[in-house]
């Protein structure tokens, strides 16, 4: 069975994680975007046969924001790559942290792009719990981020896709 590839921008409720998709990818939902030089086509369903393409699908609402909402989204066969938000709090039942994780990992290889600071450049500064970040080390590749401007959020998390993509495709993109 192919492993699909999933992108997970990680931070608690309120900690700037779709700021960071909107900055990574201001175009709209579905459509052309761009990494790198490279336009990608993002659709909900992939038809192409091309091995070349790269189709991503994202979703920019978190378990947080719409816990059952997010239950069904993972329920749903996924059968694409995948570019989404996920709060880590393992500690709250409601977000179904586990449940999803184990979900998401019987298809998918996860790259959790963890924030590890909220958006706030001074008051009320938060970070990630580390026993949260050791807990997610079970599921995927982790990469932790301590930026707080949101555009250098951005493009670094789309450098992170394209990191991944050329490693585990060994193909080198020009752009």
């Amino acid at each position: 069975m192919k492993r699909y590839k999933a992108f997970i921008v990680v931070g608690y409720r309120n900690w700037g994680k779709s700021e960071t998709l909107h900055q990574a990818f201001p175009e709209k939902i579905k459509g052309w975007v761009t990494l790198i030089g490279k336009k990608l086509f993002m659709r909900r369903m992939s038809n192409s046969d091309n091995p070349e393409s790269y189709e991503l699908f994202i979703r920019r609402m978190s378990n947080s924001d719409d816990p059952k909402s997010y239950i069904k989204f993972l329920k749903r066969e996924q059968p694409r790559n995948l570019i989404i938000t996920f709060n880590p709090d393992f500690d709250d039942e409601k977000y179904k942290v586990k449940e999803n994780l184990s979900r998401l990992d019987k298809t998918h290889d996860c790259y959790f792009y963890v924030l590890k600071n909220n958006f706030n450049k001074k008051k009320n500064r938060r970070v990630i719990k580390k026993e949260h970040i050791d807990l997610l080390k079970g599921f995927g590749e982790i990469k932790i981020i301590e930026i707080i401007d949101r555009k250098e959020r951005g493009n670094k998390f789309k450098e992170f896709i394209v990191d991944i993509f050329k490693r585990v495709s060994g193909k080198v993109w020009i752009g």
